[in-house]
């Protein structure tokens, strides 16, 4: 949702190298495919390694319904 979308994007990410390094260390990105789709973004657009959830809001509620806090920075 809103920028964060771009973070992930191969063409427009600040970050690519980080998000990497994070990737190898486990760490797991999940991009909305709602998002995508509004946007226009194809998965082959993404940076290598990121995965898709159907829809961001969904996959956040089911996380929380685990156990899991949501904790949002900025924007």
């Amino acid at each position: 949702h809103g920028p964060g979308l771009d973070l992930l994007h191969k063409d427009k990410s600040q970050f690519a190298n980080g998000i990497q390094e994070m990737l190898v260390r486990g760490i797991v990105f999940d991009a909305c495919e709602f998002s995508m789709k509004e946007r226009k973004v194809a998965k082959e657009q993404l940076l290598p390694g990121i995965a898709t959830v159907p829809a961001g809001i969904y996959h956040i509620v089911k996380k929380q319904s685990e156990g899991w806090y949501y904790i949002k920075a900025g924007f």
